[in-house]
């Protein structure tokens, strides 16, 4: 009888003092299941018609090389320019939700420790703004919100008529982590009855973990030509998403 021994590190940091740097990540997060209508254009002309936009995810990609973190939430509908108002009425919002609290990461009460908000406003413009969130106490007092920082006139994140929204997040504005988790949402409010449709993805470990298997039998495993064998291999996974 064999064992196998499985080991998981984190990638090392190049440079003394910033977060490990990583290669692209990608999560898949599938439609909505009430969005039936997968033509995108003739989607968005429906819900242009009922005034009510839905910006649903459909991935998310991200990267770091330890100093910055940056990366692309992709949608199920395009963004246009044209369309700047309608988002305003539905106060579009994407977000993502950075974790640093390492106690609570895998536990139920995560709560996040930062937020990046990217919103359309009423001058036509469109607003950055990066907020570090009061740790989550038992209190009955409302979290209060540290502005970080707040970019106003915000461009550059989006191709008019296509379907993604780039980030970007110094992360020596968070102190460089050395492990941190990311959220991603997108979420509209229909302006007639207030109710806010919201579509988050998992929360995701930053550096994602590396998953080493040893196998180490006690007999070698030998297969003759054109025979068959079976083998049992169990393995406890803790990866992604937490």
């Amino acid at each position: 009888m064999g064992f196998v021994s499985i080991l998981f590190t984190t990638l090392i940091p190049n440079v003394s003092g910033i977060s490990p740097a990583f290669t692209r990540q990608t999560i898949d997060d599938k439609p909505d299941p009430n969005i039936k209508d997968i033509d995108i254009n003739a989607g968005l002309k429906r819900v242009i018609r009922s005034e009510n936009i839905l910006m649903d995810i459909v991935s998310t990609t991200y990267v770091s090389d330890g100093r910055s973190l940056n990366g692309t939430i992709w949608l199920l509908d395009p963004l246009y320019s044209k369309n700047h108002s309608l988002y305003v009425k539905n106060n579009l919002t994407f977000v993502i939700f950075v974790y640093t609290d390492k106690e609570t990461a895998t536990t139920n009460s995560l709560a996040p420790t930062y937020s990046l908000i990217i919103s359309p406003q009423q001058d036509g413009t469109w607003k950055k703004l990066f907020i570090e969130m009061e740790p989550d106490v038992s209190s009955e007092r409302v979290t209060s919100q540290k502005i970080i920082d707040v970019t106003n006139n915000y461009t550059g994140f989006f191709e008019d008529g296509n379907r993604y929204v780039d980030f970007s997040i110094d992360l020596e504005k968070i102190s460089y982590p050395d492990i941190y988790w990311l959220d991603f949402q997108s979420s509209t409010t229909n302006p007639t009855n207030g109710i806010k449709i919201v579509d988050n993805t998992f929360i995701y470990r930053a550096p994602p973990l590396e998953s080493k298997i040893n196998y180490d039998w006690e007999k070698p495993l030998r297969i003759r030509p054109g025979s068959e064998q079976t083998f049992k291999l169990f393995i406890n996974s803790t990866d992604q998403p937490i």
